[in-house]
């Protein structure tokens, strides 16, 4: 049946309000579902219905060809802090500051593989950049960009700003929101610029060869799915080749778990031959490209396996220069370990890097949780599975920190209670780890943290088995927060509220990242079926709190992130939220930082307030044309506004700000924290958890649907709340950090300027090994182009 355009929104707009009067007007508990799954139907009706009236489009949502161009752009305002670990490094022995020297060579060159995996085109953008910057000088070569070229200054301010975002993000995709930077000055200037540079003068076939491979594409625009990550047809990605779709994500997904495989350090090559036999390569990092590596029940020998009418063949050899660089350098801080349990931490990390073998990584971070209280804190591998489009494989990540023991302390101070206060979490107890495994948490000073961006905490290891059974560690990036917090403007707050924030905000952020890392991804069960056929949980007393129904489970081979996919970082990054700002209403917590009873009402606003601002300054991480998030964090934080606006704890409203523009206000009813807040988000949380422990993806999709998709009747205002959000967006940090130097055996730190001009120097004194970047991450990239060519021959 075919509608036309207003019956279609008609239709919408019934099924919407349909769906909220069962909401409105049934027990939550019993009903909540069948609301949201109606609703859910309406966004899936949605997709399959004509095209809506353009009218239904706010009136101030910007042009794509005119004002919408400037989301892409680095803004020439943005803030280049350089975080400071001067004073901690200076405090280390000899032997430890040599151990943080090679942990920080060995970050920075699996640094490299982020380049590889952000996109095809970022290798040529990052040699090039470097090569522009190397045979000239920036005051060099402004004058050849304003003499020669004609640039303006803010021309030139935009290619040292763009270059500044390549480095900070590791490829021309931001690590935050996954879409596209491109240069905020004219194709022809920068080619030009690039022609009469003395890297182009030096060497005139690799500069032209890399502008042949990557000029057009840095500023291609005009193709949808250039501007963001993912799979085709919505994005780009390098984790699967430009070829596989989301059908191929599932049936890749299928074959991984049937064979007990985890996908972190693998990425997928599809290949179709003329008679049309489709075989899937799932390929390993390492330096190596021999042996028959164990994986899951298989072998990574390149022998092809039958599986649902494909064959599929497991090899290994991904990014190996690079896995290669890193071994090395590891093997080198083996030498200096402060003791045995980090020297087997190294050669298991060695092992995994040199094989492929995710066993010898797990098995390293074994040692790595065992390393209680050291003073140099390192982790390194392919972790985080944010910008993987099913979520299951991991980006590249190395860091090295030095612990500051006096606010490690008080951290552990919260680890000395985490117990008592995961009991009091709204969920049965059945639903919580058997037994607390105790944690390290420590406050760390970051030397070096590369991938495509800095978190302010970390929870790892992220392997389902060890974090549930063995433990984990917890991490608070104190000089990231430090350097996070510096100049911070009030946005869609009251200037009273504004004040009261900006009094608390370094300790409400401590507090926050806290609960989410300790509190939030440390607890909670998953319900597990065991190999021999048994169970972690009582499978005839447990049940489903909501339904009354016997309890789902994750199956043999699975695990959270490959029965959760695409929707597993949102929804654990919500639910690591929600913890955070539950658990803060605690006296018992507040009483760790010594927050009296007198301040402690203005803290819990605080921490209230900040997570429902966050909501708003999320919202330009929503991708309109695709109706989709971009980013894990930022949907789940819109997810807990939208609690919050539920039950009537949050107002927003739509104003004119100072100046004469469309500006938001939002209002927080402080009296109603710890009575409807407190049963808002603790029922809320009741169901994140319900359906995280027993496997319930369906449910858990359509529950975040319902708090994060632009339904109508809500639709015209949410995008009008958009168009705000971008408009008044304020763009993230880009971090200068050190670099190490080894000289007679003598380690000594480099810091750099708070600026553009600091982190282009910081990255030319960081890569001084050009084989590295010509040969090795060139050589890399031509080796996968073919895998991202699509059909007509395009280098995508």
């Amino acid at each position: 049946m075919l509608l036309s355009a207003a019956a279609s929104a008609t239709l919408l707009r019934c099924c919407s309000q349909a769906a909220k009067h069962a909401s409105q007007h049934f027990p939550a508990k019993q009903h909540f579902l069948a609301a949201s799954r109606l609703r859910l139907h309406c966004v899936k009706l949605q997709s399959t219905l004509p095209a809506q009236p353009q009218q239904l489009s706010s009136p101030i949502m910007p042009a794509l060809e005119a004002e919408a161009r400037k989301q892409f752009f680095v803004p020439l305002t943005t803030k280049v802090p350089s975080i400071e670990c001067e004073k901690a490094f200076a405090l280390l022995s000899d032997n430890e500051k040599q151990y943080v020297h090679h942990w920080t060579q060995a970050s920075w060159a699996g640094g490299l593989i982020t380049v590889l995996q952000t996109s095809p085109e970022s290798p040529a953008i990052f040699v090039l950049l470097q090569n522009l910057f190397r045979h000239n000088t920036l005051a060099e070569l402004e004058e050849i960009a304003k003499k020669k070229c004609g640039f303006s200054d803010d021309d030139w301010l935009a290619v040292k700003f763009y270059a500044a975002g390549v480095y900070h993000n590791m490829g021309n995709y931001v690590g935050f929101g996954d879409t596209k930077i491109v240069p905020e000055v004219a194709k022809e200037q920068l080619h030009q610029l690039v022609l009469a540079s003395g890297a182009h003068s030096k060497d005139t076939p690799l500069i032209e060869q890399l502008w042949a491979e990557c000029g057009d594409r840095m500023y291609d625009l005009d193709n949808p799915r250039f501007r963001q990550l993912g799979l085709k047809p919505d994005g780009v990605t390098t984790y699967f080749s430009s070829n596989c779709e989301k059908k191929d994500a599932e049936i890749v997904k299928k074959f991984l778990v049937e064979n007990e495989i985890d996908a972190y350090n693998s990425r997928v090559f599809k290949t179709v031959s003329e008679q049309g036999a489709v075989v899937y390569e799932i390929r390993h990092a390492s330096s190596s490209t021999k042996g028959a590596v164990p994986v899951g029940k298989l072998k990574m020998n390149g022998e092809p396996v039958e599986f649902r009418g494909s064959k599929f063949v497991l090899t290994n050899g991904d990014y190996a220069p690079f896995m290669a660089e890193m071994a090395s350098s590891l093997k080198e801080a083996v030498a200096v370990a402060a003791n045995d349990t980090e020297k087997k931490m190294l050669e298991n990390y060695i092992a995994s890097f040199e094989t492929g073998s995710l066993d010898s990584h797990k098995e390293g971070s074994r040692y790595w949780i065992r390393n209680k209280k050291p003073v140099v804190e390192g982790y390194i591998g392919f972790i985080e599975t944010y910008r993987d489009p099913s979520g299951q494989r991991g980006e590249f990540e190395g860091f090295v920190a030095i612990v500051d023991k006096e606010k490690s302390a008080r951290l552990n101070g919260l680890v000395d209670t985490a117990e008592h206060i995961i009991s009091q979490l709204p969920w049965p107890t059945e639903y919580e780890k058997d037994k607390y495994l105790r944690p390290d948490f420590s406050e760390l000073t970051v030397v070096a943290f590369a991938s495509s961006g800095v978190p302010i905490g970390i929870n790892i290891p992220n392997y389902d088995d060890i974090r549930q059974n063995e433990g984990f560690k917890n991490v608070s990036l104190g000089n990231i927060i430090a350097a996070a917090l510096k100049s911070r403007p009030p946005q869609f707050i009251s200037n009273e509220d504004h004040e009261l924030l900006s009094k608390h905000e370094s300790l409400v952020l401590e507090i926050q990242v806290a609960l989410h890392e300790l509190l939030g991804h440390g607890s909670g069960k998953l319900f597990e079926q065991q190999k021999d056929g048994s169970f972690n949980f009582d499978r005839e007393a447990v049940k489903d709190f909501e339904s009354g129904d016997v309890c789902s489970y994750y199956e043999v081979g699975e695990s959270y992130d490959s029965v959760f996919g695409a929707l597993a970082s949102t929804y654990e990054e919500c639910r690591a939220e929600t913890v955070a700002i539950y658990l803060a209403l605690l006296p018992d917590v507040l009483a760790v930082w010594g927050i009296q009873e007198k301040e402690a009402d203005d803290i819990i606003f605080c921490i209230w307030l900040a997570m429902a601002v966050s909501g708003i300054k999320s919202m330009p991480y929503y991708i309109v044309e695709q109706e989709k998030w971009g980013q894990a964090h930022a949907q789940g934080r819109f997810a807990i506004l939208r609690v919050m606006m539920e039950a009537e704890l949050v107002t927003v409203t739509q104003t004119t700000g100072t100046d004469g523009k469309p500006d938001l206000l939002l209002k927080l009813d402080r009296t109603q924290i710890k009575t409807v807040g407190k049963d808002a988000i603790g029922n809320f949380l009741r169901r994140l958890q319900l359906y995280k422990s027993t496997a319930n993806q369906e449910q858990a999709f359509e529950m975040m649907t319902e708090y994060t998709a632009f339904l109508p009747p809500q639709t015209e205002e949410l995008l009008q709340w958009h168009a705000i959000a971008v408009a008044r967006r304020i763009p993230k940090n880009l971090l200068v950090q050190p670099n190490t130097q080894l000289s007679n055996g003598t380690v000594s730190l480099k810091s750099y300027p708070a600026s553009a001009d600091g982190m282009i120097q910081s990255f030319q004194e960081r890569y001084q090994k050009p084989e590295l970047l010509e040969q090795a991450l060139l050589k890399c990239a031509h080796q996968d182009a073919i895998h991202f060519t699509d059909i007509q021959g395009e280098v995508l």
